[in-house]
Parts: structure tokens; C-alpha cells; sequence
């Protein structure tokens, strides 16, 4: 009796490492273990860690498109825009589809000056996306680096319409409109940017920029608005530090002037 008890339990622990070991063997459970690891690790800003989660499930599976596709995003987080390019041809080579990495890509082309190129992923994403607003804003941005800016500003009122609650499309219509000389219109378009998307840190930047600029009058009160926003929000973004330092210097020269003329005024 007491053999058999032993036995049993003997047994009963011998098929449940083996179920374990079957799952730890099982590679599609070990690619999405590594694709899942890397989710997290990516969510946390952790982009050394992501890529290394997803390269491992691409090695497990060379032809996990998702896995290629989100080292391509974790590349670009890292600035590595060569090894990003990499990923979304491969991305695109196993899933033609993934049309987001299609658009990402073609930008990628476009900042690199390989209109041609561009131009070929555009008439795919054209037809088979119509209605897709970042392919508005890929065929904008190809247009403006081309120098049709009223194509260009076309294409975005296209993207916008299409999603009017799109902060990055405003932006970049904004930019367009800064472009055309329409001054009030880029002002309203980054205004509604900022206000979409009040966290992100670009559309305030460039709208501090826009105000210190030679074609607008520059308001204290709007510097200290835009400088309150920036510090609520307490974040600093690395690419955009040396603009919201020249921000800061502005302000700050601002204040000096305008203490002085009180001085000058009391006395």
C-alpha cells in the first residue's frame, strides 16, 4: 500500500515536469514569453531590455513579424534609425499588410531623401488605405519634401478631416501653415495640438518656438503660460532639451527687461 502511494506520486510529479518542459520546449509559448517580456519592458522605457526580449523571439522564430515590427519601434527609440529600417523591411517582407510599418517606412525614406522609394510604398498604401489618415500624412510629408506645399497642405486637411482629433496631424498642418506664411491659421492649428495632446512635450515646444519667433509678437504672458505647462508636466525630452533651454534664457531676458523699465518708471 505504502508502495503504491509512492508510486503514484512518483508518477504524478514525473508528468507535471513533463507538461513543463513540453511548454518550456514548445516554441510558440517561448517566442510570446520573450514577445510579452519585451511589451513590458518597452511600456517601461526599458528599450536595451525590449530589444534584447524581442530579438530573442525572433530567434526562436525568425518569421514573428510583431516581434520584428516592435524592434523596429524599439530602434528608433534608441536612435538607431539604420537597424529600425532593417526591421521593417523584414517586417514587410513576411506580413506585406502591416501597413503601419509600410507607413512608418515610408517616412523613414522620405527623411532619408529616397523620394522614388517612397513614392512605391505610397501607391500601395494609397489604394489599399484610403481612408487612413497617417497615410494622408505620409503623402503630405512627400509632397512638402518634394516642394508642393499646397499639395502638401492638401493632403494634411485630408488626414485631419479624416481624424480631427489627431494632435500630431495639427502639428504638422501648423508647420505647413508656418510654411505659407499663415501665421494666425499656425498659431490656431498648434494651439489645438497642445490642447489634444496636452502631454506631449512637442506640440508645446514648438509652439513656445513659434511665439519667440520674428513674425510673431511675443507676449510675457504667453511665456509664462508655456514655461508653467513645461514644468507641470515635469517632462524633458532629450531631443528637445536645447529648445526649451533657449526657451528658458528667453523668458528669463524677458523678465530683466521688463524689471528694468519698472525701475525706470519708479525712479
Amino acid at each position: 500500500m505504502r508502495r503504491s502511494l509512492v508510486f503514484r506520486l512518483f508518477l504524478t510529479c514525473t508528468l507535471i515536469a513533463c507538461v513543463f518542459t513540453g511548454c518550456s520546449r514548445d516554441p510558440n509559448v517561448r517566442k510570446q514569453k520573450y514577445f510579452e517580456s519585451g511589451q513590458r519592458y518597452f511600456e517601461k522605457g526599458k528599450y536595451r531590455e525590449a530589444a534584447i526580449q524581442y530579438s530573442n523571439a525572433i530567434q526562436v522564430d525568425p518569421r514573428f513579424a510583431d516581434a520584428h515590427y516592435r524592434l523596429a519601434l524599439t530602434y528608433l527609440k534608441l536612435g538607431e534609425a539604420s537597424r529600425a529600417f532593417q526591421q521593417l523591411s523584414r517586417t514587410l517582407e513576411i506580413e506585406p499588410e502591416n501597413y503601419q510599418a509600410r507607413i512608418d517606412a515610408t517616412n523613414m525614406l522620405i527623411a532619408s531623401k529616397y523620394f522614388k522609394e517612397a513614392q512605391e510604398h505610397l501607391d500601395i498604401l494609397t489604394v489599399k488605405q484610403p481612408n487612413n489618415p497617417a497615410v494622408h500624412m505620409a503623402v503630405a510629408n512627400l509632397k512638402d519634401r518634394e516642394g508642393d506645399l499646397p499639395g502638401a497642405m492638401q493632403e494634411m486637411q485630408k488626414a485631419i478631416s479624416l481624424d480631427p482629433n489627431r494632435s500630431e496631424a495639427f502639428l504638422n498642418y501648423a508647420i505647413l501653415q508656418i510654411q505659407a506664411q499663415q501665421y494666425d491659421a499656425a498659431e490656431a492649428s498648434l494651439k489645438k495640438a497642445a490642447a489634444l495632446d496636452p502631454k506631449a512635450m512637442t506640440a508645446q515646444l514648438t509652439l513656445g518656438s513659434f511665439y519667440q519667433s520674428p513674425n510673431h509678437v511675443v507676449y510675457f504672458g504667453v511665456d509664462v503660460k508655456y514655461l508653467q505647462v513645461v514644468f507641470d508636466l515635469g517632462r524633458f525630452d532629450l531631443f528637445n532639451i536645447h529648445q526649451l533651454a533657449q526657451h528658458v534664457r528667453h523668458f528669463i531676458g524677458r523678465l530683466g527687461y521688463i524689471i528694468n523699465k519698472l525701475a525706470l518708471i519708479g525712479a
